[in-house]
């Protein structure tokens, strides 16, 4: 369930502005299928991986990580019907939540507070500050019983 403030910018001339809460974990993160989290040896079929956390934000508070595998929200485990996007629909901005993921191999928790998505700052680095591994993804077929992904790796990259 969405909070949605409406308020009223001009009682007589009946314009509003809707403005929409929404609860924020404070990461970057992305779904993954259970074929994915099988090659990867997660415990749990769906979830979200952590790609990067926003600075002051309950996730950086908890000190989730990058590569961090979310996987429930209190009672809820993500499944095929419900992200982690889709079960935050369900709070709003300062609540605590108990958050559930792994880290390399251990299941973990904790407890949060939601941020507003809308005041979560974007942490921008020049391209020399991005990481770069030297490879690229590729669109080859996989072999047939081959665990993992197939990489490109390129030229004059350490």
């Amino acid at each position: 369930m969405r909070l949605v403030l409406i308020l009223l910018s001009a009682a007589f001339s009946g314009s509003f502005t809707v403005l929409a809460q929404d609860a924020a974990l404070g990461i970057r993160s992305h779904h993954i299928d259970p074929e994915s989290a099988e090659a990867r040896d997660y415990f749990f079929p769906y979830g979200s991986l952590v790609s990067s956390v926003y600075p002051n934000s309950g996730a950086k508070d908890l000190g989730l990580e990058a590569l961090d595998y979310l996987y429930q929200i209190n009672d809820e485990k993500v499944s095929q019907d419900r992200s982690i996007s889709d079960i935050l629909e369900d709070y709003r901005p300062e609540e605590s939540v108990n958050v559930y993921y792994e880290r390399a191999g251990r299941l973990r928790s904790g407890t949060l507070r939601l941020s507003n998505a809308n005041d979560l700052e974007e942490v921008h680095r020049s391209s020399e500050q991005d990481p770069f591994l030297g490879i690229s993804s590729t669109h080859a077929e996989k072999p047939s019983g081959v665990k993992g992904a197939i990489v490109n790796v390129l030229n004059n990259s350490t």
